[in-house]
């Protein structure tokens, strides 16, 4: 009784130790990749960009992301069956410590962060992941659904070597009059349009608004900025490396859909 007692209690602590480890290497991988790029990256990328620095960008600078609106029928009809079938979680179920959508009004379905699938998300789309393979410069991908009376407060992105890429999936129409329905970058603002697509830089501030009555979904893609040489080789390094970001990997573990089938909803407050 004492040995099995005593064999608990060692196999407890090389559990505790091991897992210490673990996190104090992801913390160390954080810190390192959040230096590298606040200290150096963020500034080189800007220098180097090949598309200006924004806060918004012509879709048509892209031509091979023509396909997703070419292909928008088939996606939209692919997004609305899975809307039908599974309760997409909202940000705060996925990214714990986030506080730009504190009233649950923002669902957030992902299907790729960081070149990483989510395989059981991007399994429900069959069309939309044999589009998106096509696409090598588009390492995040997840449907966002902003419900009615949804607003996500100011806030920038974290890395400038992607540009974001909207596609609107259900807008509501007739269009909401100005001011209803937008996202606000920088000092300009946009809306959206069924089948169309906007581009921005979202490490400028930026916030959106649904004041219409019916949801807005959007497919949301990051894009690999176009730089040339070597800012582009540092840039393609620091997405790979990206995915080993702990934040990258609590959105991973957090994302898939079975992990939010039985849960109830629950709105965070301040």
């Amino acid at each position: 009784m004492r040995g099995s007692v005593s064999d608990h209690v060692v196999a407890f602590w090389i559990t505790v130790v091991r897992r210490a480890r673990e996190f104090g290497r992801a913390v160390l991988v954080g810190f390192t990749l959040d230096s590298l790029y606040e200290r150096y990256i963020i500034r080189y990328v800007l220098r180097n960009s090949l598309v200006g620095i924004g806060p918004f960008f012509s879709p048509q600078v892209f031509p091979h992301l023509q396909v997703l609106q070419d292909r928008f029928k088939e996606i939209r009809d692919e997004i609305v069956q899975v809307q039908e079938k599974v309760r997409i979680p909202m940000l705060h179920e996925i990214e714990l410590t986030q506080t730009w959508e504190l009233e649950g009004r923002w669902n957030t379905l992902l299907l790729r962060i960081y070149n990483v699938d989510v395989h059981e998300n991007m399994a429900m789309f069959p069309v939309l992941q044999s589009i998106l393979n096509t696409l090598p410069d588009a390492p995040t991908a997840m449907v966002s659904v902003l419900q009615p009376g949804g607003h996500i407060r100011p806030h920038c992105g974290y890395y400038n070597g992607v540009l974001r890429y909207h596609l609107g999936i259900k807008i509501p129409e007739p269009p909401p009059p100005p001011g209803k329905l937008g996202i606000r970058v920088g000092d300009q603002w946009s809306t959206w349009n069924e089948g169309g697509a906007i581009m921005f830089d979202d490490c400028y501030e930026h916030e959106v608004w649904n004041d219409s009555a019916f949801p807005r979904v959007v497919l949301f893609l990051d894009v690999v900025r176009p730089l040339e040489g070597i800012p582009r080789l540092v840039n393609v390094l620091f997405l790979r490396l990206m995915a080993f970001h702990p934040k990258v990997w609590q959105y991973w573990q957090n994302a898939g859909v079975s992990r939010h089938k039985n849960t109830v909803p629950a709105v965070r407050v301040l």
